[in-house]
């Protein structure tokens, strides 16, 4: 009994890493774009510049708890782009990431997509889709869900 309950744990662990494997791929895959420009913010950065220059205490909370942020911003959007994206959304749902936001305005459509562990969100990835552009920011971290209402307010556009 023993021997099917460690099978099964080992099977579950395995799944949890081949999910946050398979979003970097996904993620890393869209560097290959035309037109794309690429920021990468590790923990060290965050640490030495973001804490320092914010002045709100709410947000320094919440960049305390992100280990790191990862942005692509694709000029130019073409229909192949567009694809790619929507795609993106749909294998991140495949791969345990749920829609935390939709929202379908005008020409754009807005995703924020997030892995929950119990109260705190550990993924989370917010996909842009304009008729001009896109935009892919992918964020790692341990933020709690109150803290995320925070920073959907302020990703989502006005």
């Amino acid at each position: 009994m023993k021997k099917y309950v460690f099978i099964i744990v080992l099977f579950l662990v395995s799944l949890s890493g081949y999910a946050q494997k398979s979003v970097d791929e996904l993620f890393d895959s869209c560097k290959d774009m035309n037109n794309a420009s690429i920021v990468d913010i590790p923990k060290s950065l965050i640490n030495s510049s973001v804490l320092k220059t914010l002045k709100d205490r709410k947000y320094k909370k919440i960049w305390k708890n992100i280990d790191s942020a990862r942005i692509i911003y694709v000029e130019e959007s073409t229909p192949e782009i567009k694809a790619k994206m929507m795609n993106i959304v749909a294998d991140c749902e495949k791969e345990g990431m749920e829609r935390i936001v939709q929202s379908n305005e005008d020409d754009g459509k807005v995703f924020i997509m997030a892995k929950p562990n119990g109260d705190r969100v550990k993924n989370l990835l917010f996909i842009f889709i304009d008729e001009d552009e896109s935009v892919l920011v992918k964020i790692d971290g341990n933020i709690g869900m109150s803290d995320l209402s925070k920073v959907t307010k302020v990703m989502l556009p006005k």
